[in-house]
Order: C-alpha cells, then structure tokens, then sequence
C-alpha cells in the first residue's frame, strides 16, 4: 500500500506498512522490548520460587496463608512462562501444566479402601512427634491439636492418591487444605467430614472398647481434639512440644476428664482395626 505525498510540483510515494494481524500481540512485545532487561525474567522468577517456597513450608494454615501459596503457584507458572518463551516447546509444555492438573482431579478415580487409609493416617499422625505447637499449625515446623488430626488425613489421602494412581483421593486432599476446620467444626460434623459415635463425660471414665483406632474426642467445648490409636492411648498437640502416646488412665490429666464427644471420620467404616506402623 502507497501513499501520495505532493511535495511542492513533485509528487512523492511513500510505503505504509499493512496493519498487524495482531495488533495486541505487537504492542505487548514492543513494550517488552523496550522495557525488559536480559535479567528480568530469571530474577522474577528466582523471586516467586522463594515467595512460593516460603509460602508451603511455614506452618500456619489460614485464608490469607493458602491465597499466599495459590498466588506464588501462579507466579512461578508466569514467570517460567517468561523464562522459557522463546523456546516453543518448552512453552508448549508449562501451557500444558494447569490443564494437565486440572484433568488429573477431574477423572472420577476409584473407590476408597477405607481400611488402608485408616492405617496410612495413623501413621502420618505418628511422623509429627516431637514438633512444636503452634495455633494454626500443620506442618513440621508447628502444629495445632485440630492441624495434627487434619494433616494426618491429607497426608494419607495424598500418599495413598498417588502411590495407587486414585484422583478421588487427592480430591479429598485438596479439599481438607482448602476448607480448614477447628476442633469445635470437627465436632459438629463441618462439611459432612465426621459423625458422632458417642458422648462421654470423660475419657477417663470412657469405655474405648466401643470406639476404633482414628476416631477423635473432642471437648464439649470445641477448645481440643484428640485422636485414638488404641490400646487406651491418644495423642493430641496441646503446647509446648507433641504430646504423643497419652494414656487416658491418669483420673487428673487435664483433657481427659472433662465431657467429650468421640465422633468418625466418614472415610472410615465403623468396623476393623488399625495399629501405628501397619
């Protein structure tokens, strides 16, 4: 295309360039020529990976914490976007990542064996001894009474998801992370995720042969969660360090002689046993 420009008693033609198919597309790598150094993309992305990193190990686990580390997923995903850009099937490939997840959760997966996961959970809760407490925890690095039987459950749910390939159970997984629920929610069924078994003035005066390894006593006044792992023994994180392998003998021993509701994960059957180290 040409334009005509008269000059005076000279006519001059001047070559317009044809408008961009994308002309979004084009003003956006302009503006990143222009303003991107060589360095910006690998610094922005050394810098999410800590935020994100930073974000998964501390302990705490509220709103605020979990919109942290689903902002920092996001931001490494872009900025290795950015990173790897130029190279097409490196592109291709993280493009791919979210949809990859997301089809991974949205199969249906096959059915729960309740028993196993009764055992792994167990388990998960008895890797905790010896961590500190701390209000909101659910990691290594601190952890609550309400985070220790919660995080035993997802862990289990996400070890035995991937190690049998079970998209069902890192559904769960995910969604105790998301829906936290305190010791007083655990007690009242919150979301469906338990249902009371019995109630008792106290634990001390309880007779566990009615009640099975993973089941949970909670104070009547939603303050304190237990978890049973048989043989009359429960633990709990309840300050300073993890209170592990509690007996319930003991007529004084603060938690278990006050009223409590014993309630079941709906996960687990109402029959078969489970031990620590299965």
């Amino acid at each position: 295309m040409r334009e005509r420009i008269c000059l005076g008693n000279r006519t001059s033609h001047k070559a317009i360039p044809a408008p961009s198919v994308y002309p979004v597309g084009d003003f956006i790598m302009a503006q990143d020529e222009r303003l991107t150094k060589p360095w910006m993309p690998r610094a922005c992305l050394a810098a999410s990976v800590l935020v994100a990193a930073i974000a998964f190990v501390q302990p705490i686990n509220v709103g605020a914490a979990r919109l942290l580390v689903l902002g920092s997923t996001c931001a490494v995903w872009a900025s290795l976007m950015w990173v790897l850009w130029q190279r097409r099937w490196a592109r291709y490939t993280v493009l791919a990542l979210p949809a990859l997840a997301a089809l991974v959760l949205v199969m249906p997966g096959g059915p729960v064996q309740p028993e196993a996961l009764r055992s792994e959970y167990l388990r998960q809760m008895a890797r905790y001894k010896g961590s500190t407490y701390v209000w909101g925890g659910e990691g290594r690095l601190g952890i609550d009474c309400s985070g220790l039987v919660r995080r035993g459950l997802l862990n289990a749910n996400v070890k035995l998801g991937v190690a049998r390939l079970n998209p069902r159970l890192l559904r769960r997984a995910l969604g105790m992370w998301w829906f936290d629920s305190s010791a007083k929610a655990l007690r009242d069924g919150y979301r469906g995720q338990t249902r009371l078994v019995v109630e008792a003035d106290s634990l001390n005066e309880f007779d566990h042969e009615g009640i099975l390894p993973g089941d949970l006593a909670c104070t009547q006044d939603g303050r304190h969660v237990l978890a049973y792992i048989g043989d009359r023994t429960w633990i709990s994180a309840s300050g300073g360090r993890l209170a592990m392998d509690i007996r319930a003998e003991p007529p004084n021993e603060g938690w278990f002689s006050v009223p409590v509701k014993i309630v079941r994960w709906t996960d687990f059957p109402s029959t078969g046993l489970g031990t620590v180290g299965e």
